[in-house]
């Protein structure tokens, strides 16, 4: 499945000034690419394991900053 950035994703994206955790990093990443990308992408490209870029995922779908398309 494919995810991309909310309205609201994308206003918390902008104020991401230095990405200190896996959160800043997934909304900056997503922010740079503006377009959907692969759960498989988004987690190797930002250097996450698997388990903790899943968990992260999860979080910032249920926080409304990120959607399934």
């Amino acid at each position: 499945m494919a995810y991309s950035l909310t309205p609201p994703g994308k206003a918390a994206a902008e104020h991401v000034s230095r990405v200190k955790d896996a959160e800043g990093a997934f909304l900056a990443y997503l922010y740079e690419r503006g377009e959907p990308v692969e759960a498989d992408e988004l987690i190797g490209e930002t250097r996450v394991e698997d388990e903790i870029g899943l968990r992260v995922l999860n979080r910032l779908i249920a926080k409304g900053f990120v959607k399934e398309v």
